[in-house]
């Protein structure tokens, strides 16, 4: 009797941390774990298992791994389930390393890897933009007599996708049908993306019209990626064909659809095209404005944009039924951070290096709450990690009228920027020498420990990237740290005309020149530079009430440090080509 009834016990916990994992709730299904010992009730297989699956729902991969170390502590040995959802838990934390472990120790285990196993592995490279080892993996599989699927082959092609490896994608959807497997919609509009990031517009549209006969049915995402193809490619009058085909094969054209379609019209100058489009979106966003806006200055319709965006403007002021002002002023402290401008909802604050854009507005947003206001805080854009300075902020949601003024300007590209950097190279040229970097950039994303995950490479198929650039002031005293005879340390006041994902730090490091401290783009390291040594230390834009709202953010510590180490005075300063950097010199610290 005892025997069953605990044997009752671990049925009902096991049935209920099940019913905790099925419902999202991996905090209960832990406290019923652990409360099985406090009852003298030994978890079992489908427990463990059960508490796992509900860490890797909640996206707790410490906690998924801790559960599987503990089983054998427990005399209870890890199965495939129990493996595959800690792998999986791994795979949405983007911990491919240890994915990849757990992967290979399964057989010290005794336990056999299955399709899910190496599927969750192969996704995980897959965020962590290891193709190489996606492709590894999935090569690997018919040796450990697991074949793979459908899962398999469309996690290795998008890891292929985001690494820029077109080629290689579409080599793996056409290996697909050799190993008996049927692509699927999410194969296909992989690999239409991969050739899209890869400038090859031709291939993207003979796959999506191929689909049909390989019994795939194109969706919205296959698509909205051969449209963005046509974009790049600067075919305009295919993207709009595409988009007006879509209803026909029974797809509803969604925002990104709109938006790229708008975009590849802009792009070769179609305005009135973008317009017409503008005109059939249910609603229209302010980046599709702003795309719209481009395209009339472009085309020398200076006047037009500027009176449309003046519409915009008292349309989207009129709609404000209240503009959230909270703390005013000027150079007060807010939620930890050094506020350097705010008018009317619109507001700057000083980033130091070390935390990133997303992170500094959650912790504002917090200080919001714990203040009583409503915590809702956005902008239009960040700065890296290491990157310090300027950055605008918007009291309300993307899609209030301040929110949407904001973003329209950035897409138009009406906000000047300026960074301050230290490079190390050949010498640009002596103070006063002004130049611009005009190369395309497309953003790949990487992996590995201590290494960004996104990088930006010059590319014939990338973006349109312009950087415009002035020496400030040039060192060449003796720098142990350089590594050619002959090269400097340079200051730089940056310009960037276009906002491109590591801009400044992609045209600095192709021409030679990278930012001192940047190692994912050859930067020269040494014990006095910390950090990526780059500062936005000011922008200029127009808040909603037509006023030039223009903060500037003094130079930080360490960069005043690392310059007073290469002998320069920063109070005296000697950047007579650039005043308003001399001014901003003499500043307070920050």
């Amino acid at each position: 009797m005892l025997a069953k009834s605990v044997e009752a016990n671990v049925f009902h916990y096991s049935a209920a941390i099940s019913a905790c994992e099925k419902g999202g709730q991996w905090q209960l299904a832990l406290g019923l774990l652990s409360s099985m010992l406090d009852m003298r009730v030994i978890p079992n297989e489908i427990s463990y298992n059960s508490a796992i699956s509900a860490c890797e729902k909640g996206g707790q991969w410490q906690q998924a791994l801790d559960l599987l170390s503990s089983m054998p502590d427990m005399r209870v040995m890890p199965t495939e389930i129990s493996c595959s959802a800690a792998i999986s838990a791994c795979e949405k934390g983007e911990q491919w390393q240890l994915a990849l472990g757990l992967l290979s120790s399964m057989p010290d285990l005794r336990v056999i890897p299955n399709e899910i196993s190496y599927n969750s592995a192969i996704s995980a490279c897959e965020k962590g933009g290891q193709w190489q080892v996606a492709l590894g993996i999935l090569s690997s599989m018919p040796a450990a007599s697991v074949m793979p699927d459908k899962i398999s082959y469309t996690a290795a092609i998008s890891a292929c996708e985001k690494g820029g490896q077109w080629q290689l994608a579409l080599g793996l959807l056409s290996g697909m049908t050799g190993m008996r497997v049927i692509p699927n919609e999410i194969s296909y509009s992989a690999a239409i993306s991969a050739c899209e990031k890869g400038g090859q517009w031709q291939r993207a549209l003979g796959i999506l019209s191929s689909m049909p006969d390989m019994r795939g049915m194109p969706n919205e995402i296959s698509y909205n990626a051969a449209i963005t193809a046509c974009e790049k490619g600067g075919q305009w009058q295919l993207a709009l064909g595409l988009l007006n085909r879509m209803p026909d094969m029974r797809v509803i054209p969604n925002e990104i659809s709109y938006n790229a379609a708008i975009s590849a019209c802009s792009k070769s100058g179609q305005w009135h095209q973008a317009l017409k489009l503008l005109s059939m979106m249910p609603t229209v966003g302010a980046i599709a404005w702003g795309s719209v806006l481009l395209s009339m200055a472009m085309s020398g319709n200076l006047e037009l944009q500027a009176s449309t965006m003046e519409s915009l403007r008292l349309k989207w002021l009129e709609s404000a039924s209240r503009i959230a002002r909270y703390p005013s002023g000027e150079n007060y402290s807010f939620g930890g951070f050094r506020v350097l401008l705010e008018s009317d909802g619109l507001f700057a604050v000083f980033k130091p290096a070390g935390i990133t854009t997303e992170e500094l507005v959650a912790r504002l947003s917090r200080a919001l709450l714990s203040e009583g206001h409503p915590g809702e805080i956005t902008g239009s854009s960040r700065l890296d990690v290491e990157t310090s300075g300027v950055l605008p902020l918007v009291f309300g949601p993307k899609s209030s009228a301040l929110g949407r003024w904001l973003t329209v300007q950035f897409a138009a590209r009406q906000v000047s920027k300026e960074y301050i950097c230290l490079c190390a190279g050949p010498i640009l040229g002596p103070k006063g020498t002004q130049g611009e970097i005009d190369n395309p950039l497309q953003v790949l994303k990487t992996g590995g420990i201590g290494t960004s995950m996104l990088k930006a490479v010059w590319s014939s198929s990338g973006k349109a990237a312009r950087t415009q650039y002035e020496v400030l002031e040039v060192f060449q005293q003796p720098l142990p740290a350089l590594v050619n005879e002959g090269d400097a340390i340079m200051m730089l006041l940056v310009r960037p005309l276009t906002g491109r994902t590591h801009q400044i730090r992609s045209h600095l490091a192709g021409i030679g020149r990278p930012i001192v401290g940047d190692a994912d783009y050859g930067g020269l390291r040494a014990p006095w530079c910390r950090r990526v040594l780059l500062h936005c230390w000011r922008l200029s834009l127009m808040d909603l009430n037509c006023r030039r709202f223009q903060p500037e953010a003094p130079f930080p510590s360490d960069l005043l440090e690392t310059l007073q180490h290469l002998g320069y005075d920063p109070i005296a300063g000697s950047c007579d080509a650039a005043s308003d950097v001399n001014i901003m010199m003499r500043g307070q610290l920050v």
